[in-house]
């Protein structure tokens, strides 16, 4: 008998789909593929209107059981069988198990292990931005834990996945709590964290044999980030104005080859673009102050707008790294994990603050922002290797050039 262990949050036993009250539908602008059962239940369909789209809008791709065909959207970017209410046809005419795999399990993921499954949600659907930022307890989990019999048809199964090490879990514990701890300053939390991945890399993540002085350094960094001295370490930190163009230019690549939420990205991409003046080759030093202005009203913006409940980043960060598997398994990548994340946070910070300076954004203009961030990720497989190859060049001998992005 072995124990398995399956991990629920908060925000995926709540989420519920909001359908035509949605502030970014999912059947507009998004690719949709049509596994093979599907498609022969479509053409089959004894309603007219499901047969004709069936025969018109859905082109076979033959590129496997679950790929089998793609539809093709109309004039306007909708899924044809998106009616004038906002509903599908499909739903309405046949039921929920008529609906393809893709739009059946959408926005649903799960990270699978030897010995546990995560249970989650994608961002890519605004509502899911909901239930994880604007709820405080959303990243609270509910693990349920089975014995089960190892058959040799499960070991085969087993085998197909790695083990989430004890030691993995640990960690991720640790730097969860550290996203929590109280502090000035959420970049704060994030320094903190970066004091906890140095000391793992210098005892070579061997967690057991220092859990004492782990414990000990983790009660110390939660002193630190609660009496201010976190804070005053950040401030001696340089920042890169250069690096920081940079990492927003790839960003807007990605974003310019988006379908669904390309059009708010890109009017807000491009208002930065003209904030910073880039368009005039300003100098270093100019763009330095532009991102210090940047940085005040960020600031700002935490402490009077929807965002000024602290949960609200907070639960950002806990859900990136409930959903990356943080720190990963291969603990050499721990730090290129991190900066990952930062880069994340960094370009959503920067895009909220430049919307604020113009108007108070609202929670809705949170969720489609978060939304169509997350559709980028989706969407782009180039976006992380772009993001991997220009830290590599950046970087010397390690990733600590993330630091220039905390200030």
């Amino acid at each position: 008998m072995k124990t398995y262990k399956t991990v629920t949050p908060n925000f995926y036993t709540r989420f519920q789909c909001t359908g035509a009250d949605c502030v970014d539908h999912c059947c507009t602008g998004w690719k949709i593929s049509i596994d093979k059962k599907t498609y022969k239940k479509y053409t089959d369909s004894h309603h007219e209107k499901i047969k004709s789209f069936a025969k018109n809008s859905l082109l076979l791709t033959r590129k496997g059981y679950d790929n089998f065909a793609t539809v093709k959207q109309d004039e306007s970017g909708n899924c044809p069988m998106l009616n004038e209410d906002k509903l599908c046809t499909i739903h309405a005419k046949m039921g929920a198990n008529a609906l393809s795999v893709t739009c059946k399990t959408f926005p649903r993921t799960q990270k699978q292990y030897a010995n546990e499954t995560l249970l989650s949600l994608t961002m890519a659907c605004p509502e899911v931005a909901n239930q994880v930022l604007f709820q405080p307890d959303s990243m609270l989990v509910n693990e349920d834990i089975k014995l089960i019999v190892e058959t040799a048809n499960r070991i085969g199964k087993k085998a197909a996945h790695i083990e989430r090490s004890q030691t993995t879990q640990l960690i991720n514990l640790f730097c969860s709590h550290l996203v929590m701890a109280d502090s000035p300053a959420i970049e704060d939390n994030l320094l903190a964290i970066v004091h906890l991945i140095l000391y793992l890399q210098q005892i070579e993540f061997d967690v057991e044999a220092h859990l004492d002085d782990l414990e000990s350094l983790f009660l110390t960094l939660n002193r630190q980030l609660s009496s201010g001295d976190m804070a005053q370490q950040r401030s001696q930190i340089s920042s890169s104005a250069k690096m920081k163009v940079m990492l927003l230019s790839i960003f807007g690549t990605a974003i310019s080859q988006l379908n669904r939420g390309r059009d708010f990205l890109e009017e807000n991409h491009q208002a930065l673009a003209h904030y910073l003046e880039l368009d005039q080759e300003p100098s270093d030093a100019k763009i330095g102050d532009k991102f210090s202005q940047l940085d005040t009203q960020w600031k700002k913006v935490l402490a009077n707008s929807c965002l000024s409940d602290e949960h609200v980043m907070k639960n950002y960060l806990l859900y990136h790294m409930y959903n990356s598997g943080f720190p990963g398994q291969d603990m050499n990548n721990i730090l290129r994990q991190y900066y990952l994340m930062m880069t994340d946070y960094f370009y959503l910070k920067t895009q909220i603050s430049i919307m604020s300076m113009t108007r108070e954004i609202t929670q809705e203009e949170i969720m489609k922002l978060f939304g169509s961030f997350h559709v980028v990720y989706n969407h782009n497989s180039n976006l992380p290797k772009e993001l991997n190859a220009y830290i590599d060049r950046i970087n010397v001998n390690d990733d600590l050039s993330c630091l220039l992005l905390l200030n």
